[in-house]
């Protein structure tokens, strides 16, 4: 019977050293389009979901349900999932690329496609780094500047500028950058937020519904603490917490009722303060106050993750109660990492982009599933 009961601890303790996710915790996660990222609290980097163009980084084009390390012999402290590429800032400051790179968006110096982790040109080190469609940009460690790589989001004022390598992109100092699926953002220190690229639906917020490849400043109220960019539409948060939403609203996601866009700032769900906002979707706004989540706008995969199917301007709690230290928002899909380090995700489960060993969608929390 000793015998017996010493081969099973030894068998245990051999599953446990052979399977990270029985310990495995993270510090950090990004929903991109269709696919996910996270940070795991020792620094490894796992990604899952949608995979065509090489984005999880795991060497393959193959779709994952469950994450997959991203080159373990890395360790990263950032990470920034797009359209259909990722990048990632390495625990010495420098950049790291890889997925689709036919804008130059992985900024090597080529168009190459990257299925693993590929250094960004230049030597620059970051402190923040930001994926969209067919644009990275990052903030550097020596003085906070503004850099680029891809396409510029649009060509109306200037000839179209492809930049395969960073490039200085607006002179200042900037606090946050924002790269979304039409518009960028960024946030200078002070709080003065600018945006480019598409401005029909007044995704840039300066009034005007015009496009432009140069920042152009977002109206009143300022200053803001923190920018967040969607597909048309953006957010940001200024000094006393309050949501400030602008530019497409078909779904309700600037938390207004929901019908024509707003070209400038309008007050988000009903004056809502939050500790920090995220709106990097197709149609939907995700707001995080003392741990808890609340969401709004489109709500057609359950992203809102609030057990309905109702959308709209309202913002709902996150069905479950989880208290959560970070929210993060995808094109139909949302992610929150809890205060033990579990990662949860909810919405349009697709192409695994939920990390929950299927593709069954969900209108409530889901746990991610041990890589």
């Amino acid at each position: 019977m000793r015998v017996k009961r010493i081969t099973a601890l030894l068998v245990l303790a051999a599953c446990n050293a052979t399977d990270p996710g029985t310990r495995l915790t993270f510090q950090a996660v990004s929903a991109g389009a269709l696919h996910t990222c996270a940070i795991a609290d020792n620094g490894r980097l796992y990604c899952w979901g949608r995979n065509a163009y090489g984005q999880l980084g795991d060497g393959s084009t193959t779709d994952r349900p469950t994450p997959v390390p991203v080159d373990p012999s890395l360790r990263f402290v950032k990470v920034a999932a797009g359209f259909a590429h990722t990048c990632a800032i390495r625990d010495n400051g420098g950049a790291y690329c890889w997925g689709v790179n036919g804008l130059g968006e992985l900024g090597d110096g080529t168009n190459t496609q990257r299925n693993t982790p590929t250094p960004v040109s230049g030597g620059l080190t970051f402190v923040e780094i930001s994926t969209g469609e067919g644009m990275s940009c990052g903030l550097t460690a020596r003085d906070s500047s503004l850099y680029c790589w891809g396409t510029d989001l649009i060509g109306v004022n200037a000839a179209p500028r492809d930049w395969k390598r960073p490039a200085r992109y607006a002179a200042g100092t900037y606090l946050a950058v924002s790269v979304g699926y039409e518009i960028a953002c960024a946030l200078a220190v002070g709080g003065q937020a600018t945006c480019w690229g598409y401005g029909a639906k007044g995704q840039l917020g300066d009034g005007n519904f015009q496009s432009s490849d140069i920042p152009v400043p977002v109206t009143s109220p300022m200053p803001l603490r923190g920018i967040s960019t969607g597909h048309d539409h953006a957010c940001g948060v200024d000094l006393q917490g309050a949501v400030w939403c602008w530019g497409g609203n078909d779904n309700g996601q600037l938390g207004v009722t929901q019908g024509p866009p707003h070209g400038t700032p309008v007050s988000a769900a009903g004056g809502l303060t939050v500790d920090s906002v995220t709106a990097h979707s197709a149609g939907h706004t995700c707001g995080l106050i003392a741990g808890a989540a609340r969401c709004w706008g489109s709500n057609a995969f359950g992203q809102l993750g609030d057990g309905g199917a109702t959308s709209g301007p309202v913002d709902r709690p996150l069905a479950g109660g989880l208290v959560l230290r970070q929210v993060s928002t995808g094109f139909s899909h949302s992610c929150g990492l809890d205060t033990s380090g579990a990662l949860w995700c909810w919405g349009d489960n697709s192409v695994g982009q939920l990390g929950s060993l299927d593709t069954t969608s969900s209108r409530i929390p889901r746990l991610v599933a041990k890589p």
